[in-house]
């Protein structure tokens, strides 16, 4: 079957299937979509020497991630880390969590840390973020529970951040 109108073109509503090959003209499908449909970024970020507040988590480390032109989603996993020292005279908390263009993604991670003992505890999340303007941030908010832990050289936070860009 041949399907032709007077000026070349042709509308369909509706859905459409095609039994057996389909053939487009070259240049009608440009050159980004079909070389580039995907674009990877992997981003780290660190801080250290910091102190934890009690309280609603805060702001310790942020990234800022640019999308590329014609990109209009990204999947963004984000995995961070944090190491602090308790230095206070009883156990007590930390609390860490991540954020996704403003989004919180997963719950707070918590741990608790002995009385003048280190900890580890890592937090992560995925969001998948459309809508994309130039840029967005990868934020990670930590707090502790019952006091502040004072700032140490020994205190460091991670941010890796894996970013699949679509089109």
């Amino acid at each position: 079957m041949t399907l032709s109108t007077a000026d070349g073109s042709a509308t369909f509503a509706g859905s459409v299937t095609i039994n057996g090959n389909l053939s487009v003209p070259n240049g009608s499908i440009g050159n980004a979509a079909l070389q580039n449909p995907i674009s990877p970024l992997a981003t780290h970020a660190g801080a250290n020497s910091f102190g934890l507040a009690t309280g609603a988590n805060v702001q310790l480390l942020s990234t800022t991630i640019s999308v590329p032109a014609g990109f209009t989603q990204a999947l963004v996993f984000a995995t961070a880390t944090l190491h602090a020292y308790n230095n206070n005279a009883g156990a007590d908390d930390a609390y860490e969590s991540v954020f996704i263009n403003g989004t919180s993604v997963g719950a707070s991670s918590q741990v608790t840390a002995a009385a003048g003992a280190s900890t580890s505890l890592p937090a992560s999340g995925t969001l998948l973020v459309t809508g994309l303007g130039a840029s967005f941030a990868v934020v990670v908010k930590c707090s502790s529970g019952a006091n502040a832990w004072a700032s140490s050289a020994n205190n460091f936070i991670n941010l890796d951040v894996m970013t699949i860009f679509l089109r």
